[in-house]
């Protein structure tokens, strides 16, 4: 099999996908996209080509397949509540969307298991763009904040880099928590405590099942959450303050 690789910088997803499937060359399309849930559903039900949605489950589409990042929140905020934390600060992705309120409940959950209260007041979202995390988590500080997950590592080390410019440690003044593991987890200061996510292991499966489809053999249905790896303890996070 050939690749193909088309790239979008955020919402034109469906007119790559409708421009692609026209191609008798493309045998199915493995799909990472940020479109409305409708406009995609509109869009794969205008082509016949075999497809596979990652990193999101799409309602009604039974080839998708993501991480449990709602399962990634719970256990980097778990970490938090046991290092003491009690007023934790979740800085959002893009909520009202699949990941952003998958790791915005992961948060929660693990506040009310702790029984501490969900304030929405310490939800700030910046989606995942570095350029709005300075006003996100000078908005969490505002609010007390002793911890913060961010739900993205771009968006956390960037918190990190806003925390310094303001005079503030990490962790001695702040703690941060967030997710996935890479390079950028390793090379910010202090290294951030994360939650590693399967993310190769979601592209093998993505084309394994895609394979299963376009060769006719028995397609697997259904929705795949990956459960994800383990928290990976760093620097970024300690204690509060004086405790």
């Amino acid at each position: 099999y050939a690749l193909v690789v088309a790239y979008d910088d955020g919402g034109g997803a469906s007119s790559i996908i409708r421009d692609v499937s026209g191609s008798n060359m493309i045998g199915g399309v493995i799909i990472a996209s940020f479109d409305e849930d409708e406009e995609l559903r509109q869009t794969l039900a205008s082509t016949d080509r075999p497809h596979v949605i990652m990193n999101r489950v799409l309602p009604g589409d039974s080839h998708c397949i993501a991480i449990d990042t709602r399962a990634a929140a719970l256990t980097g905020v778990r970490h938090l509540v046991k290092l003491g934390h009690t007023r934790i600060g979740h800085l959002a992705g893009r909520l009202g969307r699949f990941n952003g309120e998958m790791r915005r409940e992961g948060w929660a959950e693990a506040l009310t298991e702790a029984g501490l209260p969900v304030d929405e007041a310490l939800i700030v979202e910046a989606g995942y763009d570095p350029a709005r995390v300075s006003d996100a988590v000078d908005r969490l500080l505002a609010q007390g904040v002793t911890a913060i997950h961010a739900a993205t590592l771009l968006t956390g080390a960037a918190a990190i880099a806003r925390l310094h410019a303001l005079g503030c440690q990490v962790p001695g003044d702040i703690s941060l928590v967030t997710m996935h593991d890479d390079l950028l987890a390793r090379v910010v200061y202090p290294e951030v405590t994360t939650v590693a996510l399967p993310t190769a292991m979601m592209g093998q499966v993505a084309v394994k099942r895609l394979l299963r489809q376009i060769e006719g053999g028995e397609a697997e249905t259904g929705a795949v959450l990956l459960a994800p790896d383990a928290l990976i303890v760093r620097k970024s996070a300690g204690p509060p303050k004086g405790a």
